[in-house]
């Protein structure tokens, strides 16, 4: 037919005018012509969409014989300058917005020509399901452990655009080779652990969005973290350690934001609460602590709001994120709160931690239970060591929640006089007024404090 022979002669203009080594000197003036060039090659197969006839994959795969050789390249249009490039944000949310745009969405003018190949091929495994295999082995075939060390920071972002247009225009298992050539790029290179973990969350982000279970994606990301671990500890190098380090802040960074986008919570979120991200806690600076709790925050959150419905706690969602949390960080968490200088979100941390407990203590061998949320309410509430920045922030964050009056009943008779105590105890010690009068509007709105204890508070200030 006519689309058949169209497309055997597309194939043919292509391997007879593109350049075979995309690494010229010229290759600045290239890529604006590849980027016509490939505006043609899309505009053809829009006009061929609802044809069946025609194997698309023979002049695809002309054009990845070209791409293959470039994956390092920024392609940008002049050599030494940003004109016509755009800086993409690698944000596992702009990054997914990014591959579903390229399947899904319109061409937009200025795309790289590497863009441009990608919403080819993702269109064409989109709309012909036969051309999957023989696409699938030839870009397969190019990538293994050692091409996947050789290839820069910018070669690994490419890396993780196709593999994330495959999942996504076809078949989400990519994913899960994706994480095995990241798991095999070596991490001796600050930069390019970097480029490695926005690949990881970004691949999160999308597993997020179909539904699918992290599996195989949370062991690369643990392999990550203790590769990280051991290379801080490795350098004596202050600067290099602060860069090793900040692959961590970008990891935590980018799994808060799949954490916080999850709206099923039980494809193996708490996997990615491993020991490892734990234990870095011991070595990590102020910032790099500041990420992970953040992260732990964000995953308490979740669990906050999943048990606020009745289905939900029928089902016990978020119960194995509460209890990985607990097993992995309750160590480091107690350990802060006799720090001098503790985390500022620690108090909404134990909040979390106290109201999850209580709200799933129906669960048999649930950890934490309901003793140990009370163990923890107390340890808090009535110890003097603890700061009354941590001890306020606490109880605010207890209190601002529904029904947490009826929960903290549950773990302790007379809390509310306990509350009194702890913020008679921290109300000049936190050195903020503004604290205090935030803890003692949520205490005395509890139902028993409406009208009591106000002279008591009142001689005090």
């Amino acid at each position: 037919g006519p689309i058949k022979s169209e497309t055997k002669m597309l194939r043919t203009l292509i391997k007879s005018s593109l350049n075979s080594n995309p690494l010229s000197p010229s290759y600045s003036n290239e890529e604006e012509h590849m980027r016509f060039y490939l505006r043609c090659c899309y505009s053809l197969l829009q006009l061929w969409k609802n044809e069946k006839e025609g194997r698309h994959s023979d002049w695809v795969v002309c054009l990845w014989d070209y791409f293959c050789k470039a994956l390092d390249q920024p392609f940008i249009l002049k050599a030494n300058s940003l004109e016509g490039f755009a800086t993409v944000s690698k944000t596992p949310s702009k990054v997914a917005e990014k591959v579903r745009n390229l399947v899904d969405g319109e061409m937009e003018y200025n795309e790289t020509s590497w863009s441009t190949f990608l919403r080819i091929l993702g269109n064409v495994l989109k709309c012909y399901d036969k051309e999957w295999r023989i696409l699938n082995s030839r870009i397969y075939i190019k990538f293994h452990s050692r091409r996947m060390s050789e290839l820069s920071n910018i070669g690994l972002h490419n890396t993780t655009l196709l593999f994330l247009t495959l999942a996504w225009s076809k078949d989400m298992a990519v994913c899960t080779k994706l994480c095995q050539l990241l798991s095999d790029v070596q991490d001796n290179s600050s930069k390019k652990l970097v480029a490695v973990v926005q690949s990881l969350t970004a691949t999160a982000y999308l597993l997020n969005l179909k539904n699918c279970h992290l599996g195989e994606l949370t062991k690369t990301i643990e392999k990550k973290i203790l590769s990280i671990a051991h290379q801080c500890s490795l350098t004596t190098d202050l600067t290099e350690r602060r860069e090793f380090g900040h692959s961590i802040v970008v990891l935590c960074n980018g799994l808060q934001e799949v954490m916080e986008a999850s709206s099923d919570l039980t494809l193996g979120h708490n996997n990615l609460y491993s020991s490892a991200l734990s234990n870095f806690c011991s070595q990590a600076s102020v910032i790099e602590q500041g990420s992970i709790l953040s992260f732990v925050d964000a995953g308490l959150s979740k669990v906050m709001k999943a048990t606020m419905h009745l289905h939900s706690l029928a089902d016990g969602t978020g119960l194995d994120i509460l209890e990985t949390l607990w097993r992995n960080f309750q160590g480091y968490i107690k350990s802060q709160l006799l720090s001098l200088t503790p985390p500022s979100n620690l108090g909404s941390i134990c909040a979390s931690l106290v109201l999850c407990a209580t709200r799933l203590q129906f669960f048999k061998n649930t950890k934490p239970n309901i003793s140990e949320a009370s163990c923890l309410f107390l340890y808090i509430i009535e110890n003097e060591i603890i700061s009354g920045r941590v001890a306020l922030q606490f109880i605010c964050c207890l209190l601002k929640e529904e029904f947490s009056n009826e929960y903290l009943a549950k773990i302790c008779e007379k809390y509310d006089e306990k509350l009194v105590g702890s913020l008679l105890m921290n109300m000049i010690e936190s050195g903020s007024s503004e604290d205090v009068m935030v803890a003692s509007e949520a205490i005395f709105s509890t139902p028993k404090l409406k009208d009591s204890y106000k002279i008591q508070l009142n001689d005090k200030l």
